[in-house]
């Protein structure tokens, strides 16, 4: 029999009075009350309550006020921002306004005992782990719960939470609890029937669950770009088709939850990194990096043969393995700042080599292209001339970025022909070949790759992932235009990065 005056009496108190509230009251109301006051949870605090409400704190000392005006006169004294912060604070009504009443009330109390947290009652844990928990939620029409379930040995399990989601933000529920109820009934192995209440038009449910006390483990959100196309709705794999999200290639997302082997969660974002839309499900690193190599449905999802054995040069690997792909690439979003190496590209090999030597014509201020080392002893145009023993051997040594033998002379370009005009100040302009296109994806020269494209289908192998920006070629006065816009654009937004840059 709970105590007169106890927070257990008046708790139950209100449990003999639910029956006789006026008829106008809902049943779910009266239902959702009912369980709250009856569940563990409230029970134990209310015995924690009564156990503090007859052991006043004490007070360590009844001249609060004083000490404040001595800590005043100590650091009056001293030329530091800390101590005019602290003297402000000191100062202010409101502090010395709490001081004095926390003074009046020790002095009328008079407590003089320290205070010891003495619990009468101490919490079974088995007795925690196994109580059931009644949970209360409301939504709007039409607004999704945001979670997905599972049936485990005849038990409804919550499988997921989608975050964003009603659920996630009310915090009420977790992965792996197990729902026995719903508004009264059970659902114990009957998903259909969950299902089936969730799609009336009833704004507040009641789930009798058992919680399953498992942590969460914790995942930081990271940025991905992904390198491919997905549509969720093509994808028979899906666990739930409500809760998924399409992209395209290139497009920066922020998986929120990688909790799950196969599907992670993950947003839209804009160009400042902010969510945009809900959160949906996404196939995970490894799952997708396991369906590319079983299918050959699409040209992102290639499959792998048994590599050839046989050797060949650095550069030949590159043009040999465009499909070998990161399919997600974490990356970072940067302030504005000015790219060091501009890169074009395109289906024909003139086009990207006549777009250098009109960027450095029309802007010789902002461009300068590297010099090509040749064996030849008659050098044309940017070309000097090098001894062919010597560029043979600074091949081997990989002091090239491409080169190429023509007529039985060696032309090539080295990278410290690259890194001379970065020091210059000017911004590197160069033709390169796609074959040695990731040779430059580094931290030191930190690609612009511009893309010029002058067919309507081009080869699905073409690292598209790379590439910054794609513009249609239709005339180099339009293109050089494009370009300039694309410099204007990186020197003023921000921009996204890999993060493998600066690791």
């Amino acid at each position: 029999m709970p105590l007169q005056g106890s927070s257990d009496g008046a708790i139950q108190a209100v449990l003999d009075n639910l029956g006789k509230l006026p008829g106008k009251s809902k049943d779910t109301d009266v239902m959702f009350l009912k369980v709250l006051m009856d569940s563990p949870v409230v029970q134990s605090l209310a015995r924690a309550h009564d156990t503090l409400d007859g052991n006043l704190l004490d007070s360590v000392t009844c001249d609060s006020s004083a000490i404040a005006k001595q800590v005043i006169i100590d650091v009056s004294g001293l030329e530091v921002a800390s101590a005019a912060e602290l003297c402000r604070i000191l100062h202010s009504t409101h502090l010395q306004s709490i001081l004095t009443t926390h003074d009046a009330v020790a002095k009328q109390r008079n407590l003089s005992q320290p205070y010891i947290n003495e619990q009468s009652q101490t919490v079974d844990l088995k007795e925690c782990q196994t109580a059931v928990r009644m949970v209360g939620l409301s939504k709007r029409p039409n607004e999704p719960l945001g979670l997905t379930v599972t049936v485990k040995n005849g038990e409804v399990v919550v499988s997921r939470i989608l975050h964003g989601g009603l659920v996630h933000r009310q915090g009420l529920l977790h992965v792996g609890d197990t729902i026995c109820e719903i508004n009264g009934e059970s659902i114990k192995g009957k998903p259909d029937v969950l299902q089936e209440h969730l799609s009336r038009s009833s704004s507040s449910y009641i789930f009798k669950i058992i919680p399953s006390y498992k942590d969460k483990p914790e995942t930081k959100d990271i940025f991905m770009k992904s390198n491919f196309d997905y549509s969720a709705t093509d994808d028979e794999e899906i666990p739930c088709k409500d809760a998924s999200l399409s992209f395209k290639r290139n497009e920066i997302l922020k998986v929120v939850d990688r909790s799950d082997r196969r599907w992670w969660q993950a947003l839209h974002v804009n160009d400042k990194g902010e969510p945009v839309g809900r959160a949906g499900l996404i196939p995970s690193l490894e799952f997708q990096e396991r369906r590319r190599i079983a299918t050959n449905k699409s040209p992102s999802l290639r499959l792998k043969k048994k590599p050839n054995m046989k050797m060949y040069k650095l550069s030949e690997y590159y043009n040999q393995h465009t499909d070998d792909f990161p399919l997600y690439e974490e990356v970072a979003l940067l302030p504005p700042f000015n790219r060091k190496v501009f890169a074009l590209v395109s289906d024909d090999a003139s086009v990207a080599y006549n777009m250098q030597l009109e960027l450095v014509v029309l802007y010789p201020s902002l461009f300068k292209y590297p010099v090509i080392h040749t064996s030849c002893v008659k050098p044309k145009g940017n070309q000097v001339t090098s001894d062919k023993e010597k560029m043979a051997t600074d091949i081997k040594s990989n002091e090239y970025l491409e080169y190429t033998e023509v007529e039985n002379e060696l032309y090539g370009t080295k990278y410290s022909s690259i890194r001379d005009i970065m020091k210059s100040q000017k911004i590197c302009v160069k033709d390169v070949a796609v074959k040695n296109l990731k040779l430059l994806m580094t931290s030191e020269f930190m690609p612009y790759v511009i893309f010029l494209q002058t067919k309507t289908e081009v080869d699905s192998h073409y690292p598209w992932h790379s590439f910054n920006k794609v513009i249609h070629h239709v005339s180099n006065v339009q293109s050089v235009a494009d370009i300039y816009a694309c410099l204007h654009h990186i020197s003023t937004s921000p921009q996204w990065v890999p993060v493998s840059w600066f690791l």
